[in-house]
């Protein structure tokens, strides 16, 4: 009741649905009257970038009883599995390049669709761990440094200094590694310090003395936009508020032209911490009735030149515990609304020897059936060297159904969404449109460089970016 009236009064007040909130709160806090309450964890690491935030690293557990916690346990991915439970098949992209049969936790956010990937968490969590969950939470790295920003320093058991948000990832990057010229400890678990920075964090979150909830409220809801934090529960209209506002990241269709690109580690590797991408949307809007849209991804690989592509290398190497400095695989997938039809690409052969399995992957384009409604998937494997850039292209076809048409003035509105891929930080992106001849442009809601019938925007998606244009054909 004191953290209801007191403390989270400033944090409600900042929200629109604060009393929606406010009504829920309680039973997801597990006030008195409802049963502890009980939350999975998936920690990601982004720099093993997957589509909902990266490579789960570990998982852990929430309890929350009277608004307390009472446990927090964090353990490893790596020999969570029993062998003896009827596993599901993989995605037969993991079958074929990771030669991974079965689907097991550690990839249970193989999807793009969260809703989807926390149905299969919570199942396969449910192997090794009987008591169920009232919802799951992922974040990535960077919200804990954006944490950092608000709740200051830590000091952390095993840590040489103390970790603040401008070391915070480079110390989680080293930790992974055995103390340097020593033998390593009876033991020691590579991942450990994980729950020591769980434990510090909890500790300035629920510990003695002020707390700045605008600032920590602040950071939930940027961690949620920016696709740091995602979130799941059971309750009806938390759901629903959070699908009010897009934080449930789920992959819908709501209208208009819709583009999302997802990138997904599957090279053994932490490249990802070395690779810039950029994203360009070519639309051409000359002919109303028959509108094209062309994708364009860029990948660089700032990795070292002279390293041999091996996908899975048995070699004992510097980087053996953190490796980054490597070539780059990535199953690339574009996201579109059903009723846009692929026409084109662009994508890029695989030499066998560069492969786990040692077999040659042919340039393609593979339609994906991902299950989600009014939303078409298409995927290619592309292998980034050392050093090196690919840009690999997607020209679709799309239905006139994208502009709404005035009937009585004529103008015709065209509504864009461009989803952020969760786990990035704000890859640059940039949006060219092409109108019929001697058009009009009315308004359109972002900066943007007019000249005669060609449109610029020049963007990033730190965020989902939102574009309305409305404009006037002769």
């Amino acid at each position: 009741q004191d953290l209801m009236m007191n403390d989270l009064a400033l944090v409600l007040s900042l929200m629109d649905d604060g009393l929606a909130l406010s009504a829920s709160l309680p039973i997801i806090l597990g006030a008195e009257g409802n049963e502890p309450k009980g939350y999975l964890l998936l920690i990601q690491n982004e720099d093993e970038l997957r589509p909902t935030g990266g490579f789960i690293t570990s998982v852990g557990r929430l309890e929350i009883q009277n608004g307390e916690v009472i446990s927090l346990e964090i353990e490893g991915v790596d020999n969570e599995t029993d062998w003896s439970k009827p596993y599901p098949s993989a995605p037969w992209q993991l079958q074929e390049y990771m030669n991974t049969s079965v689907l097991i936790l550690r990839d249970s956010n193989w999807f793009a669709d969260f809703p989807t990937n926390v149905r299969w968490a919570e199942h396969l969590y449910s192997y090794n761990h009987s008591r169920p969950v009232d919802g799951v939470i992922a974040f990535d790295q960077q919200f804990l440094v954006m944490l950092l920003g608000v709740i200051g320093p830590l000091e952390v058991s095993g840590a040489p200094y103390a970790i603040t948000d401008q070391n915070a990832i480079e110390y989680m990057r080293t930790a992974k590694e055995p103390p340097a010229n020593e033998q390593v400890p009876d033991g020691w678990y590579r991942k450990e310090f994980i729950s020591d920075l769980a434990d510090a964090v909890l500790d300035k979150l629920v510990g003695g003395g002020n707390k700045d909830w605008f600032g920590l409220a602040d950071v939930v809801m940027r961690a949620l936009d920016e696709r740091h934090l995602l979130l799941q529960f059971d309750d009806p209209t938390i759901e629903a508020l959070l699908a009010k506002n897009d934080w449930d990241n789920a992959l819908r269709y709501s209208g208009g032209d819709i583009l999302m690109t997802t990138d997904t580690n599957i090279g053994f590797n932490k490249t990802n911490a070395l690779i810039e991408v950029s994203l360009a949307y070519d639309l051409d809007f000359s002919n109303i009735s028959s509108p094209r849209g062309s994708v364009t991804i860029h990948h660089t690989n700032n990795s070292s030149s002279n390293i041999e592509c091996i996908q899975f290398n048995t070699e004992p190497e510097p980087d053996y515990y953190y490796p980054m400095n490597r070539c780059y695989w990535s199953y690339l997938r574009v996201y579109k609304q059903a009723g846009a039809e692929l026409v084109d690409a662009t994508p890029h052969s695989i030499p066998g020897d560069w492969m786990l399995l040692g077999r040659r992957v042919p340039a393609r384009v593979d339609m994906l059936d991902e299950e989600m409604d009014g939303v078409n998937g298409y995927g290619t494997l592309l292998v980034v060297p050392g050093g090196e850039s690919r840009g690999t292209g997607f020209d679709f076809s799309l239905p006139s159904s994208i502009f709404d048409r005035d009937e009585d003035t004529g103008q015709l509105t065209y509504r864009l969404k461009v989803k952020k891929q969760p786990g990035t930080a704000s890859n640059p992106l940039v949006l060219r449109i092409h109108l019929p001849d001697r058009s009009q442009v009315l308004s359109v809601n972002m900066e943007a460089l007019i000249h005669d019938d060609n449109i610029l925007i020049e963007t990033d998606l730190r965020t989902d970016v939102y574009l309305e244009l409305i404009f006037l054909v002769p």
